[in-house]
């Protein structure tokens, strides 16, 4: 099935660049300002500290991930599996169901097995559901995503709480509402780029089946990826 009743791009390649060179501009642009101001939402200077900067990675993949897998998910229902709009909504209950199980639970044991653990936890489920969605891609039966959308609830109840309280427990108390804005501005650049990435990568296959694997297992990758870089950060 071909994607461009999805994702096409009427755009020249000359506006795409030009797109990205606003958005670098806009970035140094605000970076400048946050340097500035007195009251900054984000304080760059929080990023020395390394169990900050891990629950900002893990903050930004979670959103990274979930907008992807939530944007593309409804799509390969609906045009390879030919799944109308209550069917996709019922196939996505495993997901927010065990997440909604899920984060009280971690949040009454985050002391005991410690915050920075659960995360990494959670981001192998991350690995493990991505490559999971992939091989369910390849079947024709919809119940294969049952599993990995399970995994993929488990891992955003296991990485949200904790990489919050890793970002204000990592700074003094009167900071953090300042650690509380920058966290969350992480997250939603997270989500941001995941959307931005799952266009741009889908929009290069001609058909779904091939696209989706494509990003199923980037998505796989780049969880593995900071899955070591966050346990690398929570070692020192």
């Amino acid at each position: 099935m071909s994607l461009v009743s999805y994702f096409s791009f009427d755009g020249s390649t000359k506006q795409q660049w030009g797109l990205l060179s606003i958005s670098v501009i806009a970035l140094f642009l605000f970076i400048k300002h946050e340097l500035k101001t007195p009251e900054p939402i984000v304080e760059f200077h929080f990023f020395r500290n390394t169990h900050f900067v891990s629950a900002l990675l893990a903050t930004f993949f979670l959103a990274f991930f979930y907008c992807i897998v939530l944007l593309t998910l409804p799509i390969f229902f609906a045009g390879q599996l030919e799944k109308n709009d209550i069917e996709i909504g019922l196939f996505l209950l495993p997901a927010t169901v065990m997440f909604a199980l899920t984060s009280p639970w971690i949040g009454n044991r985050s002391e005991k097995f410690g915050p920075p653990r659960i995360i990494l936890a959670g981001l192998l489920l991350f690995v493990a559901a991505a490559a999971l969605l992939t091989f369910a891609s390849a079947q024709e039966n919809a119940w294969w995503f049952i599993i990995p959308l399970l995994l993929f609830g488990i891992g955003w109840g296991s990485i949200l709480g904790p990489s919050t309280l890793i970002a204000l427990g990592s700074l003094p108390r009167e900071q953090a509402a300042v650690a509380m804005g920058t966290s969350w501005t992480i997250h939603n650049v997270g989500g941001a780029c995941g959307i931005a990435f799952a266009v741009f990568l889908l929009a290069r296959f001609n058909t779904l089946v091939q696209g989706y694997q494509t990003l199923t297992l980037f998505l796989s990758g780049f969880a593995l990826i900071f899955t070591f870089i966050c346990y690398f950060l929570n070692r020192k």
